[in-house]
């Protein structure tokens, strides 16, 4: 029998994201397409599971 292992993590991450103004600044809740990644400062595996695949033997 095969199986799959499925790993869940939680992440924290600096973005970085240019604006013509201030005022768009200040209006944009979350970051866009155009944001660039920085830093990652935190990863946390929160759990894995494992999933059995049923049907991959040979009878």
């Amino acid at each position: 029998m095969s199986c799959k292992k499925i790993y869940y993590y939680e992440f924290t991450a600096t973005l970085e994201e240019e604006f013509d103004s201030v005022e768009k600044a200040t209006s944009q809740m979350n970051a866009t397409d155009n944001a660039v990644v920085k830093e990652i400062t935190h990863k946390n595996l929160v759990h894995s599971i494992i999933k059995k695949e049923d049907g991959n033997e040979p009878k």
